[in-house]
């Protein structure tokens, strides 16, 4: 959601968020907001961590993206990690929560993630790279 719009990925990721809220609905995490709070927690700058910050609330907000905060994803974070030991804590979390919400897609640029198809089945859902959906 906030990957930088010099690169690439970024442009991609420009054009992808602007069709949330139109062509998707979006849902960000609590795991997925604890990894965004580290990104600002990093940022020295005030008006740098400041622009970031109301970068990310603006796009919330514009594009009515809602929040999950997990149930119980207990089972679903061993089956996981059963299935692909080299998935990391944090995107353990954030698929369990993907799945346990019925999401029909989790977005990621994550390469690990991208074309696991054990994951994909086990989960019951799609892991795309944002130009998938363009």
């Amino acid at each position: 959601i906030m990957e930088p719009e010099r690169s690439e990925e970024g442009r991609i990721c420009k054009r992808y968020v602007q069709k949330v809220n139109y062509n998707y609905a979006g849902t960000l995490s609590f795991p997925v907001m604890g990894e965004l709070f580290l990104i600002i927690s990093s940022i020295d700058d005030f008006n740098e961590r400041y622009n970031f910050l109301d970068s990310l609330l603006t796009t919330i907000k514009s594009r009515s993206i809602r929040f999950y905060t997990p149930k119980d994803t207990s089972k679903l974070l061993a089956d996981i990690k059963s299935a692909d030991s080299r998935i990391g804590n944090a995107d353990r979390e954030i698929l369990a929560c993907a799945s346990e919400d019925k999401a029909h897609a989790l977005v990621t640029l994550d390469k690990d993630l991208l074309n696991n198809k054990k994951l994909e089945s086990l989960l019951g859902i799609k892991i795309l790279h944002p130009k998938d959906l363009l």
